[in-house]
């Protein structure tokens, strides 16, 4: 049975993945922190990982095993971080497309 998710302002680019963990693509720093200040109870947090892919000619991404790998690793350490079990978790990203396909690649793992 999945939790149930605290529920976030209606925002145009943020998505309700599974239990307390949401995803959200920001313009910049200035969208970012306006969102946090907004959501004082929601533990918002990101990655490089997303951003790292080495390519091959001219194509962007995905990202390399390792990447995958660490990623999950770090998504899965703020699910089980006692501190913030009964918040909301927001893993955002700010970028262009290639970002944020590369993200929504990460979170599907």
């Amino acid at each position: 049975m999945e939790e149930e998710a605290a529920p976030l302002p209606p925002q145009p680019r943020t998505y309700h993945l599974s239990g307390r963990l949401h995803f959200s693509a920001h313009r910049d720093d200035r969208e970012t922190l306006a969102q946090i200040r907004a959501n004082p109870q929601t533990f918002f947090f990101s990655s490089v990982v997303p951003e790292e892919y080495m390519p091959f000619c001219g194509d962007f991404g995905p990202n390399n095993i390792a990447d995958v790998m660490s990623f999950c690793a770090e998504v899965h350490k703020w699910l089980h971080e006692p501190l913030i079990a009964d918040r909301t978790i927001v893993y955002y990203v700010q970028g262009g497309p290639e970002v944020i396909t590369n993200a929504v690649l990460l979170l599907g793992c």
